[in-house]
């Protein structure tokens, strides 16, 4: 007893010592002068046309994207007919909004500007307010807290991560939500929740399927590891969890459908850019695609570079093919799925977007050549890794999936105890696998490492 009390004591004291230093690194990064954050790209457009914001510059700059650096001011603009892509990061740009309107209400502000950094503040405060959450669901686990602190301080609050917070990007949605879902995940009651545990799961795997069109199918892995637990003592509670997430998944599907482009761009990236340069024979497979034959000139190209001509106008006819008629082309080539992993895998590896101005006012300013304390982050390391090692590491993650699937499918057919560990590798290396493989597969290997 006497000796549990100190260790106790220097779990505590860590736990404490990691929430301080996450989050000054996350705060000192998103109220940072200049701002830092990632440039607006197509995708901020859609986010853009929903919440009536735009970058404060005259028109026609002002719908354009800008990804030399991040824009600081927006300003409200209805635009008729926006592509709007409704996301559950939406409700954190409404909730800085209302924010802002009450500040300048009272007083404290006086432009009419719309500051991009509230939207980062306030993504940065919901995110430490869920992990401090947990923290205390956690309290009579002291290593789970110190856990819950660890993932907040050098995952969480890493600027790879965290320069999604000052932009309209829908990274951040997914980040938060798939955090939220882990971290409740991980929880030793929820094997038998009362209705606010298993109501915040449900919220969370809402937010997670809303958050980008990707996740919305991930949704259903938590839903599967909950299955043997909720089935008797709350299954109520999952079929409402089943049943949003399936709403959630049809209210996406129903989005894209009204903006066609988006489907477009994913065709011309996935068929022209990743499975069309990995078959054999380029002529048979566009003819087993349906596809004219002048689209072999347009083989390599994505949809803003082309093969020498405008990418969008090289073979317009792919755009309207289904993503299941890929399987036309691995009916005679069933290896043509590895090929396409493997070559796309290579380009998971540069976790920072270099592609994108991540200081306001600096021209493609690179905050991971910045010389500050403020770069120091997970993906400097990762990025330093020979190509060889990043591939063995991903082999290792499928390993610990399929090893976590069978420890996991073991314990439950002897019905042993779980208290949330094995939950919580098995749903973290599933995302680790699924997030490549998804991207890849969805929409080639355009900002696959994004």
């Amino acid at each position: 007893m006497t000796s549990a009390l100190p260790r106790r004591r220097a779990v505590e004291l860590a736990c404490l010592s990691l929430v301080l230093v996450g989050t000054f690194r996350l705060f000192a990064l998103v109220l940072h002068t200049p701002m830092l954050g990632y440039a607006n790209q197509y995708d901020m457009a859609r986010t853009s046309a929903c919440v009536d914001l735009w970058p404060a510059l005259p028109p026609p700059e002002r719908y354009a994207a800008h990804q030399s650096a991040p824009l600081p001011r927006y300003v409200a603009e209805h635009v008729a007919g926006g592509p709007c892509y409704p996301s559950s990061g939406i409700a954190f740009v409404e909730m800085a909004r209302l924010a802002v309107g009450a500040a300048r209400w009272a007083g404290f502000v006086e432009t009419t500007d719309f500051p991009l950094q509230a939207v980062g503040a306030l993504q940065a405060s919901a995110l430490l307010a869920l992990m401090l959450a947990f923290c205390h669901a956690e309290r009579a686990r002291p290593w789970a807290r110190l856990a819950h602190a660890a993932v907040f301080a050098v995952v969480l609050a890493d600027p790879a991560d965290a320069l999604w917070m000052n932009t309209l990007y829908t990274e951040f949605g997914a980040l938060f939500f798939a955090y939220a879902v882990a971290g409740l995940l991980a929880l030793a009651t929820i094997a038998r929740p009362r209705w606010p545990t298993a109501f915040a799961l449900i919220v969370a795997l809402a937010g997670l399927a809303g958050s980008r069109q990707q996740y919305a199918p991930f949704a259903a892995i938590p839903l599967l590891i909950l299955l043997p637990y909720w089935w008797g003592p709350a299954r109520r509670a999952w079929v409402a969890a089943a049943a949003v997430v399936v709403v959630t998944w049809t209210l996406q599907a129903a989005a894209l459908a009204q903006l066609p482009g988006i489907h477009a761009a994913n065709n011309h990236d996935f068929y022209l850019g990743a499975a069309l340069p990995a078959v054999h024979d380029e002529a048979k497979a566009l003819q087993r695609l349906g596809l004219p034959s002048e689209c072999r000139a347009a083989i390599g190209s994505d949809w803003f570079v082309g093969m020498g001509a405008d990418p969008q106008r090289e073979c317009p006819e792919v755009d309207s093919l289904g993503r299941l008629e890929f399987l036309r082309l691995v009916r005679d080539d069933p290896a043509l799925p590895g090929r396409i992993l493997v070559r796309g895998l290579a380009l998971t590896e540069p976790w920072w977007q270099h592609h994108l101005g991540m200081i306001a006012g600096v021209a493609f300013g690179d905050l991971s050549q910045a010389p500050t304390w403020l770069r120091l982050s997970l993906a400097s390391a990762g990025e330093r890794m020979s190509l060889d090692l990043h591939l063995l590491v991903l082999g290792l993650l499928a390993a610990a999936l399929a090893a976590a699937a069978a420890a996991w499918i073991r314990a439950r057919c002897v019905a042993q105890p779980d208290d949330g560990w094995l939950r919580v590798v098995l749903l973290t290396c599933a995302a680790g696998i699924y997030a490549p493989v998804s991207a890849i597969f969805g929409d080639g290997y355009s900002d696959v490492a994004r």
